[in-house]
């Protein structure tokens, strides 16, 4: 037997003997206290207008991108990276939703309000709808790869859209957890984005 061969076989063999006795994990739900809101708004408080250190993840088309990330995308520029700092604002929204009178109110709307003035939301390429609130914030449907839509239905007749007939578990319901998509996924050989 080559050195090769007894090296393969003793690390077969370690991985075979290592996975024995690998008992199942109870996976516990979490639920978001006032407490762990905190935890969580914390960070996105921390980063959220923190330009530096920054991951460029964007690809510069001509001489008008290079300049710095937060003059490129000036509401979403801290937190690593644009997608992160996208994030951070949404989970001090949802924070704020779910938990109204939190001691961090203050700082969240006025980071908030900071980063999503009229002024600092500017109509970049791929920019396919806008909507102007009188207090000067703007929503933007931003996509890039033309994926998404927008739809206007009565909320009685939402479910009859053809395009949200067939949806899978909303993802932050409960039933949403590790034994649905191990039912979903069971015997499944294409991408997990496609079969959620």
């Amino acid at each position: 037997m080559t050195a090769k061969m007894k090296i393969c076989t003793l690390s077969f063999l370690s991985l075979i003997l290592g996975c024995t006795g690998i008992k199942e994990e109870k996976i516990e739900n979490i639920k978001l206290d006032e407490r762990l809101a905190k935890q969580l708004v914390s960070l996105s408080i921390k980063c959220v207008d923190q330009k530096y250190p920054y991951k460029i993840g964007y690809r510069f088309n001509d001489e008008n991108w290079l300049k710095p990330h937060n003059e490129i995308t000036p509401s979403f520029y801290g937190c690593w990276d644009w997608h992160s700092a996208v994030h951070g604002h949404w989970a001090m929204v949802k924070i704020l939703k779910d938990f109204p009178k939190i001691s961090e109110r203050d700082i969240i709307l006025s980071k908030l309000d900071k980063n999503l003035k009229k002024k600092e939301i500017k109509s970049i390429k791929h920019t396919h709808f806008q909507l102007h609130f009188s207090n000067d914030l703007v929503l933007q449907f931003i996509d890039p790869r033309r994926f998404g839509c927008i739809l206007l239905r009565e909320t009685s007749k939402l479910l009859e859209e053809r395009l949200l007939k067939h949806l899978g578990v909303e993802p932050l319901d409960k039933s949403f957890n590790h034994k649905y998509l191990h039912e979903i996924a069971s015997n499944k050989t294409s991408p997990i984005k496609s079969i959620i």
